[in-house]
């Protein structure tokens, strides 16, 4: 019999670059420094951010995943750029592209200069994307496409529950979230009657965030439809905005045809690595930092016949970042 020897000492690395360097991007940065080093990092891009004003934000982020000096020093080797578009050059180079801009990311521009290349995107994409959800569908999913999308915090928190009462036929679903400001927010309102579209206005986008709750629409139904097509009219979501920097809790309420069963459930939940449960005195800042997708508290977990009502909590920035990681591990590998 003939053995073939690999040296994996001698595993290539993957080339990868980053774009966007938001919270999120931010993030995403500082756990592969952390966590992955089996990639090259070849670049980091944001319009906004320059060598300076990165270092400050990475050495003293005012919520949680600082990181050390001698990471820092790690990331003052890869290139920064601060381009509005990516050059042709470098996305030649690179095997993986993490997108966490918001949309604003032209792909097929991209795929055009390198077909080969992974796009990550923090960025719900429809129809040409494969899409993953871990504690959803990691199982199932190959992954064909070069754009692979890790669809938003919300989703990625409640996919993985409602996936436990899959089998109950859910006839209904109401999702209630109460998420922290984002960056997007205003400080002081600030409508801009110059955009037209302006007409059907987010108040999320325009009012002051600082001393008031500010309710909004949510992509959490579009995006679920989507997903679960069996719940496409059957679900119903909105949100509020708070004036907290981090943590969202949501209160999701389900109806089925078929009994609930409480043991069935907790059985689900254990085998789901991706959500925890919690049954001691916490609030919202207890969960800062948590890399679980979903924490289910149990003391406003409901359970009547064929009702559910529950609580869960997640940290919208480093759980959702830590579901990208997930995603990049999954390509390299």
């Amino acid at each position: 019999m003939d053995y073939i020897y690999i040296d994996y000492m001698q595993k290539k690395k993957m080339n990868i670059g980053i774009n966007g360097l938001g919270r999120i991007g931010r993030h995403i940065l500082k756990l592969i420094i952390k966590n992955i080093p089996d990639v090259n990092i070849l670049f980091i891009n944001d319009p906004k951010v320059n060598s300076k004003s990165l270092d400050f934000l990475l050495s003293y982020d005012n919520i949680n995943n600082k990181l050390t000096k001698k990471q820092i020093s790690l990331i003052n080797n890869i290139s920064l750029f601060s381009y509005d578009k990516l050059p042709s050059n470098y996305i030649k180079k690179i095997d993986v592209l993490i997108d966490a801009s918001s949309g604003k990311t032209n792909f097929k521009s991209i795929i055009k200069y390198n077909p080969k290349i992974k796009i990550i995107t923090t960025y719900f994409t429809n129809d040409y994307s494969d899409k993953i959800i871990f504690g959803f569908n990691e199982n199932e999913v190959i992954l064909t496409k070069n754009v692979i999308s890790g669809l938003t915090c919300d989703t990625v928190a409640i996919l993985p529950v409602l996936k436990i009462f899959l089998e109950y036929n859910i006839t209904y679903v109401s999702v209630f979230s109460i998420h922290p400001a984002l960056s997007t927010q205003q400080i002081l309102n600030n409508f801009d009657f110059d955009n037209q579209s302006n007409i059907n206005l987010d108040l999320a986008k325009y009012v002051s965030f600082m001393d008031t709750i500010i309710p909004r629409e949510t992509s959490i139904t579009n995006i679920v439809s989507q997903i679960i097509p069996e719940l496409k009219d059957k679900i119903n979501s909105y949100q509020l905005r708070i004036p907290t920097t981090d943590v969202t809790a949501a209160v999701i309420t389900i109806t089925t045809t078929k009994k609930l069963s409480l043991k069935s459930i907790y059985t689900k939940i254990a085998n789901n690595k991706f959500i925890l449960l919690n049954n001691k005195l916490k609030t919202s800042k207890n969960f800062v930092g948590s890399k679980y997708s979903a924490i289910i508290d149990l003391r406003y977990f409901i359970i009547s016949k064929n009702n559910v009502s529950l609580l869960i909590w997640y940290d919208n920035e480093i759980g959702y970042s830590n579901r990208i990681i997930n995603i990049l591990e999954k390509v390299i590998n």
